[in-house]
């Protein structure tokens, strides 16, 4: 039950724009986002800290305030943080 608490906590950087859930449907959702050349995955890379000697929830963790960085330091605002019961019915 803990893993699934867990599980439904995680969250990914997304555009405000992006109709696909970068969830169920990456593939679709990082076509969307190179065609308008933002760049997302690349840029998280660029701010996130994680490590694979770092537990899984380290990793989340320092994901998640890579992306609270880079939406504070967004001039464009076109960034925001999804959680996957964003994308559910």
């Amino acid at each position: 039950m803990e893993n699934i608490l867990e599980d439904t906590s995680k969250c990914m950087i997304t555009t405000f724009d992006n109709p696909f859930s970068p969830f169920t449907r990456f593939e679709e959702w990082l076509q969307f986002d190179n065609l308008h050349d933002y760049g997302t995955c690349e840029l998280l890379a660029r701010y996130s800290l994680g490590s694979e000697a770092l537990t899984d929830q380290e990793n989340d963790e320092f994901n998640e305030a890579a992306i609270d960085e880079i939406i504070k330091a967004d001039p464009r605002k076109i960034y925001i943080k999804v959680y996957e019961k964003d994308y559910k019915k």
